[in-house]
């Protein structure tokens, strides 16, 4: 019963902890719409940032580079603002030299309703995401022979281009880059494809021109001998007539 009551108390403890987590964005946000509207605005983005989904669905935080917002730019806004010490809604930190950011609490994800509601929107584009990033970092891991081949074509490669358009990706970041490679690549296969079927076509074009020559040429010589047969068959009957008279 002890044991019980104490788990019971550290749940609800729990739940008000994320409850109390949760207000402090709403809180942080409902200020930052009135002092910087556009700031505000940017949190879809900054959640994909932030963000990513596995196969099954489940969201998780993941850390993002702070060059990844522009100085400046509604997003590096709204970060500056949840980063601070006033909301501690998200934490910054270095790896590798390199400055990153990344959510605080991940219960934020679940417990925050303007978190949950853009999860929710883009689960199946960033489930895409994290499948055209792993296959980016393999692409990029490749020796130089394997590199051409591990480019995305078909389905990936639509689903790269449209992901990129839609969530307005830069193309100088990895993810960007290896699509504009991809779509090069593609364009270069569709051109090689376009001027063999060319050939393809012209080479048919000429044995088909060529054909029709030689058919007009044996329909000539048919006709001519028909003509020589006719000629041949009066003069014989008018031998043979000339021979009955005499």
């Amino acid at each position: 019963g002890h044991g019980r009551a104490l788990t019971f108390a550290g749940y609800r403890a729990l739940g008000e902890l994320k409850g109390a987590i949760a207000r402090r964005a709403d809180q942080a946000l409902e200020v930052l719409k009135a002092s910087d509207p556009e700031a505000a605005a940017a949190l879809p983005r900054v959640l994909r940032a932030l963000v990513t989904a596995a196969n099954d669905g489940t969201a998780t935080a993941r850390a993002a580079p702070l060059d990844a917002f522009a100085p400046g730019s509604p997003e590096a806004r709204l970060v500056t603002a949840l980063l601070a010490p006033e909301n501690r809604l998200l934490v910054a930190s270095e790896r590798d030299g390199v400055g990153e950011v990344r959510i605080a609490h991940e219960a934020l994800l679940e417990n925050w309703p303007s978190a949950r509601e853009q999860i929710a929107i883009d689960r199946r584009d960033l489930q895409t995401r994290a499948r055209l990033e792993t296959l980016q970092r393999r692409w990029q891991e490749a020796g130089a022979a394997e590199r051409k081949t591990a480019l995305l074509t078909s389905l990936n490669l639509a689903e790269g281009t449209d992901l990129v358009r839609r969530w307005d990706i830069p193309r100088e970041s990895p993810l960007g880059a290896f699509v504009a490679q991809s779509q090069a690549a593609d364009s270069w296969r569709r051109r090689r494809f376009a001027v063999a079927a060319g050939i393809v076509a012209a080479i048919f074009a000429g044995i088909a021109a060529l054909a029709s020559l030689q058919w007009r040429r044996a329909e000539e010589q048919t006709i001519i001998a028909r003509a020589a047969e006719e000629t041949q068959r009066e003069a014989q009957a008018e031998i043979d007539a000339a021979r009955r008279e005499a």
